[in-house]
């Protein structure tokens, strides 16, 4: 029964990861499709705004990094805290 709980906690891991990268792709997809409107109301260059955009992906790719190590730490600490002794001592 537990093992089925672990399978069920991954797959929803799982669902959230992918919509989290879904959402990365669709802001950046809209962002570049938009290039030319912005360009227009900011009164600007392509080229600065294409420097914006590549500069907010790189810090959302960043994050998520960041995110993705704190889970490991986190999440292995909190397993360890659960963890019976046995189990424990073991890891």
């Amino acid at each position: 029964m537990a093992a089925r709980g672990l399978l069920q906690s991954r797959w929803a891991l799982l669902a959230v990861l992918c919509a989290a990268q879904f959402v990365m792709v669709l802001d950046s997809s809209v962002m570049n499709v938009s290039i030319s409107q912005i360009v227009a109301d900011l009164d600007t260059t392509i080229q600065g705004v294409q420097l914006a955009i590549t500069a907010y992906t790189l810090v959302m790719a960043a994050f998520m990094l960041v995110g993705a190590r704190l889970g490991d730490i986190w999440g292995e600490t909190a397993r360890s805290r659960s963890a019976s002794p046995c189990t424990a001592s073991a890891q």
